[in-house]
């Protein structure tokens, strides 16, 4: 277990490794956080020291519908966030993924967002990774419970449906298992792995979420290239 000091009430929603740094976006406090895991020894139980990264040419907004993935490529420079949605029904919304460019200190935002259009405000991504060349994102519906892979060009920002996870997840719920997925990662053979949020929170609360319904999803599905779109 590493302890992170960050801030009371934060809700680590985004995660991506570079070498020996983490990243985290909170979705509480709508930032970002750069942990070396190489400064040093950490004496056992002592917070590993955050570093908060300014957002310059980033709209932030802080609460339970913010920031809710991130991506960094392997030269450790181009970094990509997502707000998962923005927007209200009567004009429509979108999710948002900020093109950003690693600094000392500050992360700047590098020409404009990839706005990628809902259907409807049932819709959102969550999660975000990058796989040969491209980043990935899952575009899930509540209520409707519809679970998709998508494939996004990070320079055209032009999108396409990788594959449809829906009757899976459905059928793992009815098992009595949380089908809420928010994070993703891919291996370098193409396995992708998923866990679903299964905790309902507003605000810290002393002790932690509440005990959950449901059980927790952590999910491996078996070389994403060779799964069909529906």
């Amino acid at each position: 277990v590493l302890p992170l000091a960050v801030p009371p009430g934060s809700e680590l929603e985004g995660v991506a490794v570079r070498g020996t740094s983490l990243w985290f976006c909170d979705e509480a406090h709508a930032t970002v956080y750069r942990v070396e895991l190489s400064e040093g020894e950490i004496a056992a139980g002592t917070p590993l020291p955050v570093r908060r990264l300014e957002l310059e040419g980033v709209a932030r907004r802080a609460g339970k519908v913010g920031f809710e993935g991130l991506a960094v490529a392997p030269d450790g420079e181009s970094v990509y966030l997502l707000l998962e949605r923005r927007g209200v029904e009567m004009t429509g919304c979108s999710s948002l993924i900020y093109r950003l460019r690693a600094e000392t200190g500050r992360l700047t935002a590098v020409g404009t967002p990839i706005e990628i259009e809902l259907e409807d405000c049932t819709w959102r991504l969550t999660a975000l990774d990058l796989w040969r060349g491209r980043l990935l994102a899952l575009k899930t519906r509540y209520p409707g419970e519809e679970y998709l892979v998508i494939e996004i060009d990070p320079q055209s920002g032009r999108w396409w449906p990788t594959c449809d996870l829906t009757e899976m997840a459905r059928g793992l719920a009815a098992e009595g298992w949380s089908n809420n997925l928010e994070g993703m990662a891919l291996s370098e053979c193409g396995d992708l792995f998923l866990v679903s949020d299964n905790a309902v929170t507003w605000d810290a609360a002393p002790g932690g979420p509440p005990q959950a319904r449901e059980r927790t999803l952590f999910l491996r599905v078996p070389r994403l290239d060779n799964l069909p779109v529906e």
